[in-house]
């Protein structure tokens, strides 16, 4: 399976002030531009006869009626998993090992992004040095798609060669 862990910090939840600091709204466009993108690739492996599977886990807090409305603005027939309130190296493990890691505003992100080895998007780029792709305008810019594309064949691609046994050896 492609496996795509979006972590929706949506802010600090406290009893005097339960506001978020993400609302649910802003990953709408983004997450159907990667869906988009994804099936765009799909289709190209299906040519391959390679078949792509995704499935979307959302880590994050609070109550899974909080998430009522993700599979159906999401427009898309893939499994969609919730994660919620579950242990943090759980959670951090599930994030690091994802094929696509779809990052928050978090240093708990952040962490993730520099362990693993898939393609990583992020709200913002913290890391000057490496910067992940800024995922909330991969809706509006084509070059960011293109990257995005590009990023996640290769990823593919290598885990493809290496289950496969058919590896480069240098």
């Amino acid at each position: 399976p492609l496996e795509i862990a979006v972590h929706m910090r949506r802010g600090d939840l406290r009893s005097v002030d339960p506001g978020r600091f993400i609302q649910m709204d802003s990953y709408k466009h983004p997450l159907r531009a990667l869906i988009a993108e994804v099936e765009g690739l799909r289709a190209t492996w299906a040519q391959l006869g390679r078949l792509l599977l995704p499935q979307l886990h959302v880590m994050s807090e609070g109550l899974a009626a909080d998430f009522a409305a993700l599979p159906r603005w999401l427009n898309s027939t893939w499994p969609v998993r919730l994660h919620l309130d579950s242990d943090p190296l759980a959670t951090i493990d599930h994030l690091i090992g994802a094929d696509v890691l779809v990052g928050s505003i978090s240093s708990y992100s952040n962490t993730a992004m520099m362990y693993s080895a898939g393609v990583h998007l992020q709200v913002c780029c913290a890391n000057e040095f490496d910067p992940p792709l800024p995922w909330r305008d991969l809706h509006k810019q084509p070059a960011l798609q293109r990257e995005f594309r590009c990023q996640l064949s290769a990823h593919l691609e290598y885990k493809w060669r290496q289950k496969s046994g058919t590896s480069l050896r240098f």
